[in-house]
């Protein structure tokens, strides 16, 4: 045999040799059981549970995952054009009172609706929601973009918090995301991300600190006012009782269930703190139920679902009403025409 049929012979056995060892640890793993994919199924919150997540969403290197069809309502987002954007986590995606907010203006015939849409996405938390407008919201050149998060921020992190989770990402290749359901990837993900964890005092911090959901929330309204957008926070109403909070969220999303009420009212607080520090306009949803639920007690099981984080209908048209009646208080509508 020639030499350089020799060497051609003997690269092309370490290259079958190499795939098929590959081949057998990818086996190995599956049939083991293991996974560690990182960006949909191992970020434990409320909802969606990881099937959802996989079947709905996939992995984006910014953004850390967004919904299949994200690219091509993006375009539709340049197309419309909107004059007010609605940005937050499941609340808003699923929730019913942006359309509520959008029917209301349609029977206002003092005057033209604005033109909105939904941005929201489900398990996102300000991390995210900062990343989707410099990256994706600032090019539609809204006028006005509420700003409702705070569930997911605090929720307990499978070890690494987002803001980690983005590093990795801007530092290793765009195609090792596609290639994310391969275990043997996943194996490289669970061993090196360990590495980019910045909080090594608690084994599963929050997603989002609270000091790092503040400086969120502040960059958000900062870059907004600096593109001409007028932000609007949104505190994230509830209708937990000390208590009597849902069990399975300590499966998921706590590390103690009985640290709920007092976890999400710290970071409300802090909605309002920068709301007051920046001197932006601040909806708080959050003190309207609890009002509403001191004066009407019944109204609690009315106005959300079992979780008692996301609203009814009933609940989610009482958001729209407030929203649309700060507006306006505050002559966003006539701003928007200007």
């Amino acid at each position: 045999m020639q030499p350089h049929k020799k060497i051609m012979f003997s690269l092309l056995a370490v290259l079958v040799a190499v795939l098929f060892a590959l081949g057998v640890g990818e086996l190995l793993l599956r049939v083991t059981g293991f996974e560690f994919n990182l960006h949909l199924s191992k970020i434990e919150y409320g909802w969606p549970d990881p099937v959802t997540m996989k079947q709905l969403y996939y992995a984006d290197q910014d953004l850390l995952w967004a919904p299949q069809n994200y690219e091509s309502v993006l375009e539709q987002w340049r197309e419309k054009k909107p004059a007010i954007v609605f940005m937050g986590c499941s609340c808003t995606e699923s929730g019913k009172y942006v359309a509520y907010f959008r029917s209301i203006m349609k029977e206002d015939q003092t005057r033209p609706p604005a033109s909105v849409i939904n941005v929201g996405v489900s398990g996102w938390t300000t991390y995210q929601g900062l990343q989707q407008l410099k990256r994706d919201v600032l090019a539609v050149k809204p006028k006005i973009i509420t700003v409702y998060y705070g569930w997911n921020d605090h929720w307990a992190s499978f070890g690494v918090e987002d803001k980690d989770v983005g590093r990795f990402n801007r530092d290793h290749p765009g195609w090792l995301l596609q290639l994310n359901r391969l275990r043997l990837v996943q194996l490289f993900q669970s061993v090196f991300i360990r590495q980019y964890k910045t909080n090594t005092t608690e084994l599963r911090p929050p997603r989002v600190s609270l000091a790092d959901f503040k400086s969120n929330l502040r960059q958000i309204t900062r870059i907004a006012a600096e593109n001409g957008i007028i932000p609007v926070l949104i505190t994230a109403p509830s209708s937990h009782v000390k208590g009597e909070e849902p069990q399975y969220l300590a499966e998921r999303g706590l590390t103690n269930l009985n640290e709920l009420v007092s976890l999400h009212q710290e970071y409300v607080g802090a909605v309002r703190e920068v709301a007051s520090e920046e001197g932006v306009h601040l909806i708080d949803l959050a003190e309207e139920f609890d009002k509403l639920f001191q004066e009407y007690p019944l109204k609690r099981q009315l106005c959300f679902k079992s979780d008692g984080i996301h609203a009814t209908p009933a609940g989610d048209k009482i958001i729209a009403d407030l929203i649309y009646d700060y507006f306006q208080r505050h002559d966003f509508f006539n701003q928007i025409v200007q």
